[in-house]
């Protein structure tokens, strides 16, 4: 009977005493270390942000003011609204993708197109003095250009 005691006994050390040893063994290996996950920067280590500028492409630059160009050539004399979408589109679709153009309606029958790309502008306005370009091109400088009505018209 005293070996069946002395047997249980150490049945239990083993299974109960053994298995915490082994898990507190684990647990002090296996602990989760967080400052290798954090990078502290020191001072002399410190960046500057970068700073995230406008990308202009010249290329495009360069097509809006042909298209403007083209446009001041062209002398477009049409003052029916109806026709706005068509002079809209015909030089939209010559400027840079990116330009952005609206068209405006005013009291008495006045209307004008607008458009824009980066800090150059275009606008085609009627009013019933007549037709009224203004361009603003890439280096900032503005043309204009008026097409009045004939008296007969």
């Amino acid at each position: 009977m005293l070996i069946l005691f002395v047997l249980c006994i150490y049945c239990i050390w083993k299974y109960i005493i053994q298995s915490q040893q082994k898990l507190s063994f684990a647990t002090a290996h296996n602990r989760f270390d967080v400052s290798r996950l954090f990078k502290i920067f020191e001072p002399e280590q410190a960046y500057e942000r970068p700073v995230f500028q406008s990308i202009v492409n010249m290329e495009d630059v360069r097509r809006f003011d042909d298209v403007s160009k083209l446009l001041f050539e062209k002398e477009i004399f049409k003052r029916d609204p109806k026709n706005a979408t068509q002079i809209q589109y015909e030089f939209l679709n010559k400027m840079p993708t990116q330009t952005q153009s609206q068209i405006n309606q005013f009291d008495g029958g006045e209307w004008s197109i607008f458009w824009g790309y980066k800090s150059q502008s275009l606008e085609y306005y009627v009013s019933r003095f007549g037709v009224f370009y203004t361009h603003v091109d890439g280096a900032g400088n503005e043309h204009k250009l008026e097409l009045l009505p004939l008296k007969d018209q």
